[in-house]
């Protein structure tokens, strides 16, 4: 059911999927706390997704904003980044 509804899914790890299938089962309710670099954005973008969870509030340092926005953008969650991000 996973892979039919979020497009993405099918170009994430093993790993990666296995987390947001975790995610999922448990209503997106989880910490995820894999290493710097693991994918732990793209994770997040499937279960907000795949639950659709909307509207979403993204709470993170100044410093990562921009990155969140490019990545809501780059996977498909977001058409623009100045038409559907508030900063």
């Amino acid at each position: 059911r996973v892979e039919s509804e979020i497009p993405i899914f099918g170009k994430l790890y093993k790993f990666q999927q296995s987390g947001v299938v975790q995610m999922i089962e448990r209503g997106g309710r989880a910490f995820l706390c894999d290493e710097m670099g693991l994918g732990k954005t793209v994770q997040s973008i499937c279960v907000v997704r795949f639950l659709n969870r909307f509207p979403l509030l993204i709470v993170c340092p100044k410093s990562l904003r921009s990155n969140w926005c490019n990545e809501l953008v780059q996977w498909g969650l977001v058409e623009s980044e100045e038409d559907e991000v508030q900063k």
